[in-house]
């Protein structure tokens, strides 16, 4: 087989290649820049596209049985021998999935919902028309009070946009309605014999109706069918699951569109068409008979949605109708930005709630068993799998052991044949928690100290720092990290709505008293880089140093959840991180540009991917060479710090918004994936150097204190204030919020909370004599506790309710944990959720009952015999892998729930016969009742990463010391006698 380079130019040189045809064919591959002949060597041919009218890739495939078995490329086969061994070109067949056979087109009626997020929408409704198919469309679109900006786009959309098959009409409600009102105004206006219901953040690709027609033709008992999908829980594709155990969010493969996996999938299918129990509404088919049946979707129980498709799935089962998966159609899902992530949480299990309540929870939990017996959609997706792989590189698996994987970087980062070298030697960090991770490689480790004064010694730099807000919700997130910063700066912050700029301005500027601050508003094109140089670029470049973050978050892939985090930790997790770095830039004039040591998950991921040929021309403009073979090292993620100088040659191409390519979830392959690969070529053929960077303390343990890490907070004078205006607002047997924690044998050196919320009473259960800090009611442990420390306190954990029984809602927190910002969000989130019993932290590193199990084994927590035992009976009763794991020190229980008592019964009758772990049972006995639980942090956060908590190491590996509180006592709980003042440090 040739080499890739030989084959590329074998194709160029073709005359059957025909390069203004392809990329008007597949116009995906001119939006995104790559070389048309690249784009079909590696990709168009594997996935059956023609390089031109008068060469069909399938068809010389198909008669030249020999060439498919040695896979090789058609057209290049045919130029290196096919020719001189008369062998035939084939005309060119359509390569997409087919239209379907009949004369008549079927009509079709497609309702799109809309509310806000308008870049989806568009790409959505322009999708809609571009798609080629075999019916008739009508095209619903119910704007569901959306704001102004997206009103106007859709009243000129369904005025334009229309074709001679696709017809758009509009319907306006006069406010946000709610979805499933929303979708009922389409359902109830349509009269095709078939319906769809479709998100709005969704890509739809060539002949998708037909597909799900010959689906529903398939059988007449077919009532409802739906696609497969990169993001629709059971219907995914090629995964079923992400690397966090929840359901997957897979990206597109490298420079493959949502047409070019469509084209995979329906030449994969067997046609089986799945029979299933729910199908995700994203992209939801009706026949016309079932909506004569059973109605519409159910307005009053799900007024939000979040559920009324599986009603509607129930309610079709019970009227005789069956559900099928239409295995050979393929629609992107973008995944909804109409609801931020922890309300689509919110909803989602108030929308579990609903479906138990209305259909009973036995019936319910038998349909959702028969959708998980994923044995005929996992041979699908097996089938998707092996004919991506002949397509794409595999991806590299997560190095198990850091040291080697650190050591080993380079040549893991090697691709394909090529030998890529990177310079310098990439460095890691390590997964998992690691206090002392040992091998730094080529990283320079800054100084993690976190002061509340400015740090000493810091230059006075010209700053100017972009922020690209994407994700509104995370200004105050960044608004910590800024202020990190010590000294005097510019600030220039890009979002993608009007309607944000003032509000935001306004919290920037209050947060930020050291930044000058300038928000704008842009068009979501180019992602972070376009805004960056298209948008503020003139004032980044008169900035003697500059600084690139984002608001990033990677849904297309769950194991880089933390990414964002391990990101800005390592830039600015501490005023004397920012600080080190601006004095590394001014003691070394040759220093261009400073960066994170790569995420664990990027192991053997740094390379050109499918980037390059959109780097070359770039690269050009900039007087820049480049090669396959050899890569500088880059910002991935592209957050940095750099020095102005370093990147003038980026600056002065003066990019426009035009020269990045329209939003179309891509993964890779754009401008702005070109830009982030070169940023450190543009520096090193500048001139300048690179640096990467880590933090002395871990991202992932910032709010973890040891006696290695020593917690400095409030003084004693900050805490009486505390205390103070506690008891001064604190109405004694008024609160309505009850806390508790325990501690026993002085396993914890208990701290005094830094904010206190009047209407909490705070409980402690002690068996020694304890410091009560001015506000603690401390009880003794009943007689009957564990026979060790942690066992009296787990007793306490899964039992509370002699101490929490009269209030409405209750809070379990371990006792080394240190409460420093107020619990009203948490204990709000509880009161709007009444029917959701437990909210919890998802555990960090595991979303597997199973997986804990291991842990647990592997780390001697527990006899092995017993816990192989444990999970061996909730494997036997059928409970699900990749279920949730709860990390059980922090809780917030709706104490009015009136499963709540049963729930505890359940789970410490588990920690009592089974074994003590009581992370492995909380999971096993919601499962178990039927009942849901909501976290209360996302993408991995936790109570070690977080500020608004201190997580303190056990017993003398604390890293906490009590401070001084006027009128605290020691409380002897065993006699419930006040000791002397002097044994104030009793667990100290």
């Amino acid at each position: 087989m040739l080499q890739l380079d030989d084959q590329i130019s074998a194709v160029r040189k073709s005359t059957y290649f025909d390069q203004a045809w392809y990329c008007e064919q597949y116009p995906d591959v001119a939006l995104s820049g790559v070389d048309p002949a690249w784009h079909y060597v590696r990709i168009g041919a594997v996935v059956g596209r023609d390089p031109g009218p008068a060469f069909s890739t399938k068809g010389y495939l198909g008669r030249y049985g020999d060439v498919a078995r040695k896979r090789w490329n058609p057209l290049v086969h045919f130029e290196i021998h096919g020719r001189d061994e008369g062998r035939k070109p084939v005309p060119a067949t359509a390569p997409a999935p087919a239209p379907m056979p009949d004369a008549a087109r079927p009509a079709v009626d497609v309702v799109v919902p809309v509310f806000n997020a308008l870049p989806d929408v568009q790409a959505c409704l322009r999708s809609l028309a571009e798609a080629r198919t075999g019916c008739t469309i009508r095209v619903l679109v119910v704007n569901d009070g959306s704001d102004a900006e997206t009103g106007a786009w859709l009243r000129e959309a369904v005025r334009t946009l229309g074709t001679d098959t696709v017809r758009y009409e509009l319907f306006e409600h006069d406010g946000n309605k709610g979805y499933t009102v929303a979708v009922n105004t389409g359902l109830k206006a349509s009269k095709a014999p078939y319906v769809v219901t479709l998100n709005s953040d969704t890509i739809v690709t060539p002949n998708w109706l037909d597909g799900l027609i010959r689906c529903m033709r398939s059988s007449p008992e077919i009532g409802i069918t739906g696609p497969l999908s990169n993001a629709a829980s059971w219907q995914n594709v090629p995964d079923l699951y992400g690397d966090d155990g929840a359901f997957a969010i897979n990206p597109l493969p490298n420079g493959m569109s949502a047409a070019d996996m469509a084209r995979v999938v329906f030449g994969a299918s067997a046609r089986d068409y799945p029979r299933t129990t729910f199908v995700n509404g994203f992209c939801f088919m009706i026949r016309r008979a079932v909506i004569d049946a059973i109605g519409y979707m159910d307005e009053a129980a799900f007024p939000t949605g979040y559920g009324e498709e599986n009603d509607f799935c129930i309610r079709a089962q019970d009227a005789g109708f069956a559900l099928a998966y239409a295995d050979d159609t393929y629609v992107f899902h973008a995944k909804s930005k109409s609801f931020g992530s922890e309300r689509r949480v919110a909803l989602s299990k108030a929308g579990g709630e609903a479906l138990r309540a209305k259909h009973t929870a036995e019936k319910f939990a038998r349909l959702v068993a028969e959708v998980e017996k994923t044995g005929p959609m996992d041979r699908v997706r097996a089938r998707i799998k092996a004919a991506l792989a002949s397509c794409t590189p595999a991806p590299a698996a997560a190095p198990a052991d850091r040291d080697t994987a650190l050591r080993d970087a380079h040549q893991r980062a090697v691709k394909a044949a090529e030998g890529l070298v990177l310079s310098p030697a990439p460095s890691y960090s390590p997964k998992g928690y690691n206090l002392a991770p040992g091998f730094a490689g080529a990283s320079i480790v800054l100084p993690y100290a976190p002061t509340t004064g400015a740090p000493a010694n810091v230059p006075a730099l010209d700053i100017g720092v972009h922020l690209h807000l994407h994700y509104p919700d995370l200004a105050d997130e960044f608004i910590r990290y800024l202020g990190n910063i010590p000294t005097a700066f510019h600030l220039y912050v890009s979002v993608p709505d009007a309607a944000l700029v003032d509000g935001l301005a306004a919290r920037f500027a209050a947060g930020l008293p050291r930044a000058k601050v300038t928000v704008r508003s842009f068009e979501n094109r180019g992602r972070d880089i376009g805004p960056w140089l298209a948008g503020f670029g003139a004032q980044m470049k008169a900035h003697d140093y500059v600084c690139h973050i984002h608001s990033k978050r990677s849904p297309h892939n769950p194991g880089k959840k933390d990414w964002r985090s391990q990101l800005m930790g390592n830039l600015m997790g501490s005023p004397s991180i920012v600080a080190e770095v601006f004095r590394l830039f001014d003691k070394n004039p040759q220093l261009g540009m400073v960066f994170p040591e790569y995420h664990w998950s990027l192991s053997g991921q740094i390379s050109w991917g499918t980037n390059y040929d959109v780097c070359e021309p770039l690269a050009r403009r900039m007087g820049l060479s480049v090669s396959r073979s050899r890569l500088d090292l880059f910002p991935a993620g592209s957050m940095f710090w750099a020095r102005g100088a370093a990147l003038k040659r980026l600056f002065d191409l003066n990019l426009t918004f035009a020269d990045f390519p329209p939003e179309q979830a891509q993964v890779d392959g754009t401008t702005a994936h070109a830009v982030e690969r070169l940023l450190g070529t543009i520096a090193v053929q500048s001139g300048f150097r690179l640096q990467q960077v880590r933090s002395s303390k871990p991202y992932d343990l910032v709010s973890y204190f040891t006696a290695s890490w020593p917690y400095s907070g409030k003084s004693g004078e900050e805490m009486n204030r505390v205390v103070q205006a506690y008891r001064a607002a604190h109405v004694e047997g008024a609160a309505t919020v009850g806390l508790i924690s325990a501690n026993a044998g002085g396993y914890d050196v208990v701290p005094a909370h830094e904010a206190l919320d009047p209407d909490v009473d705070y409980h402690l259960v002690a068996d020694l004599p304890t410091n009560d800090s001015g506000y603690l009611k401390i009880h003794p442990f009943p007689s009957d506790g564990g026979a060790n420390s942690t066992g009296k306190a787990r007793g306490i954990k899964t039992n509370p309710f002699a101490y929490l029984d009269r209030y409405e809602v209750g809070i379990w927190i371990d006792a080394n944990v240190m409460i420093r910002e107020s619990l009203e969000p948490l204990i709000r989130l509880a009161r709007d959720n009444p029917q959701i019993p437990v909210f919890g932290i998802p555990h960090p590193q595991r979303n597997c009952l199973y997986e804990e199990a291991q842990a647990v084994i592997s780390h001697n927590k527990a006899d092995p015999a017993r816990v192989q035992a444990q999970v061996k009976k909730y494997a036997d009763e059928g409970y699900p892998k990749h279920h949730g794991l709860i990390e059980t020190n922090l809780m917030v229980l709706n104490l009015r729930h009136p499963q709540i008592r049963a729930l505890f019964d359940l789970w410490r009758r588990e920690v009592s016969e089974q074994t003590h772990r009581d992370q492995l049972s909380l999971n096993y006995a919601l499962w178990k009742l039927g009942l849901d639980w909501m976290p209360l942090m996302q993408e991995g956060k936790n109570l070690r990463t977080e500020p608004q908590f201190a997580y303190f190491g056990h017993r003398d590996n604390s890293g906490y010391r009590p401070v001084q509180i006027d009128g605290a006592r020691v409380i002897d709980p065993s006699a419930q006698t006040e000791q002397t003042t002097a044994k104030v440090l009793i667990n100290a």
